[in-house]
């Protein structure tokens, strides 16, 4: 009798299992709609998202319609954008879901700074192609691009107005990323080497092949150049110590500058330990007479890799010239710091923006403008503040109501990001841009 009763018992739990079993592996619901606003106008870069599968949803495409699979129904669908209210919608049933969905005109109001809710979310390059790199090079804008496996990867080269003026096939290449170098140069970045990009009459052409090696020790650290001057950075110790040297171009002979350098004792000590190295006896850890493995330590490259990289970041302080000086961005010792070519310090100035918890721990510079800004976290989205280089405030907020953009740079007062529709296996990294003014 008791076999008969633990039998049943399990023909229900397996029944009742493959009943969620089966409900797990129910197919996929498809939702499609147009997203307008209020006029009918098709509303372009409208993300689409669900209250569990917010980050991983839809973007509306050129002519605002979007496609979006859920495992299951009912589902409340979420729709945000830059310039729109934010909307919900509860979807019980495929007919729930109207052929046209109208969003409303956001109206923003924060106390604290300006919100250009005018601001339009234009897409650059409508081709086919998955933007993976993109660089500003003289007055143009260039692309590493690629389209698909066959035809792999392209470079395109787009005039001020976005006109395609010529395009390179890079279908027998591996290409990796675009390097802008501090002289005005720029180069293809692959996995046998390095090629300078070289724009002429006809179209790209590309310099001599450089080594890897070369390349870092000439060009990777080089943050800023003239015709006279150079400015170098030098990481030590992991990232946990900066040091920003210049060299004078026309004087080969003459001594580098050096300005003060940033350095996390605390860290750089208890990295020693950790690595099993020992103090020096004197305790300077900058002298030069120190074991072989020490000095590894201190000059080697940045090799830390997942949670070792959230315990030792690389200090984040970096230089861009202001005028006839040069600003550099201390958060370690939260403040701005300016100084002369002769590399002498004229001023300093206290800033706090670094020490909220949602910073996004970046310094986005404007070369064209030498207008500088920075970004927080909010939510879904990410908040982009001009700083005043005069006193350190914050001014002129703009939001990107996309999230987890990528490869962020401002440009003659336009702000350029890559954002990854993840809804789509091609053309799944598109390059849009939004003016800061």
């Amino acid at each position: 009798m008791r076999i008969k009763c633990l039998i049943c018992c399990l023909i229900l739990v397996l029944l009742k299992s493959g009943g969620r079993l089966l409900y797990a592996q129910q197919a996929p619901v498809l939702l499609e709609a147009r997203l307008v606003d209020p006029t009918g106008a098709a509303i372009v870069g409208a993300h689409v998202g669900t209250e569990r599968t917010f980050l991983v949803g839809a973007v509306s495409d050129e002519a605002g319609y979007f496609r979006l699979s859920v495992p299951e129904l009912p589902v409340r669908l979420i729709f945000s954008h830059l310039n729109y209210q934010t909307t919900e919608l509860l979807i019980e049933k495929r007919t729930d879901l109207p052929p046209q969905i109208v969003l409303a005109p956001a109206v923003l109001n924060l106390p604290d700074v300006t919100v250009r809710a005018q601001a339009r979310l234009d897409t650059v390059y409508r081709q086919p192609y998955s933007v993976v790199d993109y660089a500003f090079f003289r007055d143009h804008l260039i692309l590493l691009a690629r389209k698909n496996d066959r035809e792999g990867f392209s470079l395109v080269l787009l005039s001020p107005e976005e006109e395609v003026l010529a395009e390179f096939s890079l279908r027998k290449w591996k290409p990796r990323r675009l390097h802008s170098s501090c002289a005005g140069a720029l180069f293809l970045v692959m996995a046998s080497g390095i090629k300078e990009i070289l724009i002429e009459e006809r179209g790209l052409s590309f310099g001599p092949r450089i080594s890897r090696d070369d390349f870092e020790l000439g060009l990777a650290n080089c943050v800023w150049a003239n015709d006279s001057l150079a400015y170098f950075q030098r990481y030590y110790y992991q990232g946990q110590a900066l040091e920003y040297y210049c060299g004078y171009r026309r004087e080969p002979e003459r001594a580098l500058t050096q300005l003060p350098r940033i350095e996390d004792d605390p860290n750089i000590v208890r990295l020693i330990e950790e690595s099993g190295c020992r103090l020096p006896w004197s305790g300077n850890i900058w002298e030069e007479n120190v074991s072989g493995r020490l000095y590894r330590l201190r000059e080697g490259r940045y090799q830390m890799q997942g949670m070792w990289r959230a315990f030792y970041p690389r200090l984040y302080a970096p230089l861009h010239p202001v005028d006839s000086l040069f600003c550099l961005f201390n958060h370690f010792a939260s403040q701005l710091e300016y100084y002369d070519v002769e590399g002498k310090l004229v001023r300093e100035q206290a800033i706090d923006y670094h020490q909220e918890e949602k910073w996004m721990k970046k310094v986005y510079y404007d070369p064209y403008r030498q207008e500088a800004y920075t970004a927080f976290r909010r939510n879904w989205s990410a908040q982009f503040y001009q700083i005043n280089l005069e006193d350190g405030s914050l001014r002129t907020s703009v939001e990107v109501e996309l999230d987890f953009i990528e490869n962020v740079q401002v440009w003659n007062g336009y702000l350029y990001f890559l954002y990854r529709n993840r809804g789509k296996q091609e053309r799944n990294r598109i390059l849009h841009r939004i003016r800061l003014y």
